[in-house]
Protein backbone atom coordinates (compact mmCIF):
# COMPACT_ATOMS: atom_id res chain seq x y z
CA UNK A 1 0.00 0.00 0.00
CA UNK A 2 1.39 3.66 -1.22
CA UNK A 3 -1.10 5.58 0.29
CA UNK A 4 -4.92 5.26 2.06
CA UNK A 5 -6.98 8.14 3.52
CA UNK A 6 -11.05 8.78 3.83
CA UNK A 7 -12.14 11.05 0.74
CA UNK A 8 -15.53 12.55 0.21
CA UNK A 9 -17.05 11.68 -2.79
CA UNK A 10 -20.64 12.90 -4.39
CA UNK A 11 -21.70 13.40 -0.49
CA UNK A 12 -20.18 9.60 0.28
CA UNK A 13 -17.65 8.67 3.18
CA UNK A 14 -14.96 6.61 0.70
CA UNK A 15 -11.94 5.26 1.64
CA UNK A 16 -9.01 5.70 -1.30
CA UNK A 17 -6.02 3.96 -1.60
CA UNK A 18 -3.23 3.60 -3.58
CA UNK A 19 -0.93 0.41 -4.07
CA UNK A 20 1.33 -0.81 -6.32
CA UNK A 21 2.40 -4.36 -7.36
CA UNK A 22 4.45 -6.01 -10.36
CA UNK A 23 2.28 -8.05 -13.07
CA UNK A 24 4.26 -10.33 -15.75
CA UNK A 25 7.48 -7.77 -15.24
CA UNK A 26 5.49 -4.70 -14.85
CA UNK A 27 5.41 -2.40 -12.38
CA UNK A 28 1.49 -0.84 -11.83
CA UNK A 29 -0.43 1.20 -9.81
CA UNK A 30 -4.11 0.42 -8.70
CA UNK A 31 -6.06 3.35 -7.17
CA UNK A 32 -8.92 2.97 -5.86
CA UNK A 33 -11.73 3.71 -4.01
CA UNK A 34 -13.58 1.44 -0.94
CA UNK A 35 -17.03 1.81 0.18
CA UNK A 36 -19.41 -0.52 2.84
CA UNK A 37 -22.89 0.23 3.90
CA UNK A 38 -25.72 -2.64 5.73
CA UNK A 39 -26.36 -3.48 1.78
CA UNK A 40 -23.35 -4.37 0.75
CA UNK A 41 -19.79 -3.43 -0.16
CA UNK A 42 -18.08 -1.90 -3.17
CA UNK A 43 -14.58 -1.30 -5.18
CA UNK A 44 -13.85 0.25 -8.03
CA UNK A 45 -10.15 0.08 -8.84
CA UNK A 46 -8.17 2.10 -11.99
CA UNK A 47 -4.85 0.71 -12.52
CA UNK A 48 -2.25 1.48 -15.05
CA UNK A 49 1.68 1.26 -15.66
CA UNK A 50 3.52 2.74 -12.85
CA UNK A 51 5.63 4.70 -15.27
CA UNK A 52 2.63 6.56 -16.40
CA UNK A 53 0.58 7.18 -13.30
CA UNK A 54 1.14 10.98 -13.13
CA UNK A 55 0.74 11.26 -17.11
CA UNK A 56 -3.23 10.07 -16.49
CA UNK A 57 -3.09 10.84 -13.04
CA UNK A 58 -6.12 13.90 -13.98
CA UNK A 59 -8.01 11.20 -15.63
CA UNK A 60 -7.95 8.71 -13.31
CA UNK A 61 -9.09 11.08 -10.79
CA UNK A 62 -11.87 12.50 -13.26
CA UNK A 63 -12.86 8.35 -13.49
CA UNK A 64 -12.63 7.47 -9.52
CA UNK A 65 -15.01 10.99 -8.20
CA UNK A 66 -17.65 9.92 -10.63
CA UNK A 67 -18.28 7.06 -7.98
CA UNK A 68 -21.81 7.90 -6.75
CA UNK A 69 -23.53 5.29 -4.40
CA UNK A 70 -27.05 4.56 -5.15
CA UNK A 71 -29.20 5.17 -2.01
CA UNK A 72 -31.67 2.92 -2.99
Amino acid sequence: MLEREWRIVNSDSLVYMSMGGLVEGMQITFRSYYHANPQGSMQFHVFTGSAVIDKYQEEIDDILNGFIVNKK
